[in-house]
Parts: C-alpha cells; structure tokens; sequence
C-alpha cells in the first residue's frame, strides 16, 4: 500500500504506514495532537493572521508554494491565509527572478534545495524587486530549513513547522 505522490498526501501516508505497520490507533492519536496543535497556533496567532508566502529556490527555478504541498496543508490547518496565486490546487506556480514580486505577503519563508548557488538565490534577493517587498522591507522574510518545511512528510516534520511558525507568527 502506497500512495501515488507525497506532499499534500502526507496525512494518508502516514496512516498507511502505520496500517502496515499495526500502529494505526497510535498514529491517529499523532495526527490528531497535530490537528489541536495547528488550531490552538491559529487561535493564538488571533483574528488578523497575516498572510503567508512559501519560496522554495531550487536550480533553475523558483516556485511559490501552493495548497497541493506538505506546508500548504500545515498552512491551511492553521488557517493562514495565503496570497491568490498561492491558493491553487497545485504544488507550486513557478515565477522567475523578474517576478519574484509575485511572493509579496506579510511574512515569507524561503527554502533552499541543494547548493545555494545553484538555485542563484542569491542574485533573485538582490533584485530591487525582492527589496521592495512588504515582508522584506518589515523584517518578516525568514528563511527556514528546506528539510522540514518543502522535504518534510510526517508528524515530526509538521510539528517542527508549527514550532516554527509559532515563534515568528505569535505575539509575546
């Protein structure tokens, strides 16, 4: 038993391994910890979430990060919001460094695949149009560790990108 893709599917995933495995009732037991662990960061985070941009660069390319993708869900499951082109039942829309304008959110989190200077990164966050974004300009473009935000595929995973979240997104 195993699903087509990973990603999105992370939560059927999980439950199919431990099926195979015999610990389906402790593996419901996580993913529900997860679900109230996402809800109560969204309730503390308070009725203005701010919006939430994912950039991931990798060689070649540079993808937003949509709703189809491991930290979409998480995103979801904490009820923040997401600009438009983010809120696609896609993995990711690609933009090129002439578009990276297209990232403009409250906050951005940026992961890097491979060797940073194969993905140029560098060069893309040197453009006036990355500098002139809100998230950018604010302070609230952070990057965070590719291995679990774009790579990361279970409950381990998801509950680091909460911890995460909660310790740029909560007010102390």
């Amino acid at each position: 038993m195993f699903s087509i893709r990973p990603g999105f599917t992370w939560k059927e995933n999980y439950l199919l391994n431990a099926a195979a495995l015999d610990r389906t009732a402790e593996a419901k037991a996580k993913l529900a910890a997860y679900e109230t662990k996402a809800e109560r960061l969204g309730a503390d985070i308070g009725p203005n979430k701010p919006t939430v941009s994912m950039v991931r660069y990798l060689p070649g390319k540079i993808r937003l990060y949509a709703k189809a993708s491991f930290i979409g869900t998480i995103l979801e499951d904490a009820g923040l919001p997401r600009p438009k082109n983010q809120q696609i039942d896609e993995l990711a829309a690609e933009v090129s460094p002439e578009r990276i304008d297209e990232a403009d959110a409250d906050w951005i989190f940026t992961g890097v695949y491979g060797d940073a200077k194969a993905t140029k990164k560098d060069t893309a966050q040197a453009n006036p149009l990355w500098k002139n974004l809100k998230a950018v300009k604010a302070g609230q473009a952070k990057d965070v560790p590719d291995e679990t935000w774009y790579l990361g595929l279970g409950v381990t995973a998801a509950d680091s990108v909460l911890d995460d979240l909660r310790g740029y997104l909560v007010k102390k």
